[in-house]
């Protein structure tokens, strides 16, 4: 696992591999910063999800955090590339 801390020292980025150690695999790349909400208009509290109409709102629902948290060993071994 290799992670890069930016100047500030307030965001990184971090590459990390699972699986077996043998050449290929497959790279898995996301991002995990926030948007800031300042100035956006919501129809309610972006930072408490709600559901209408069988879908779900609020701020990160749809977005790369629900991939990163969905990624999954597989039997090549897995690069994950997170900035």
């Amino acid at each position: 696992m290799n992670i890069w801390h930016g100047d500030t020292g307030t965001k990184a980025n971090l590459f990390a591999t699972l699986g077996p150690d043998h050449d290929g695999g497959i790279v898995l790349s996301g991002h995990s910063d926030g948007v800031p909400v300042t100035n956006q208009t919501w129809a309610s509290d972006p930072f408490t999800m709600v559901e209408r109409v069988g879908k779900l709102f609020g701020r990160g629902t749809c977005d790369m955090k629900g991939f990163v948290a969905a990624t999954l060993p597989l039997a090549r071994p897995l690069h994950f590339a997170f900035t």
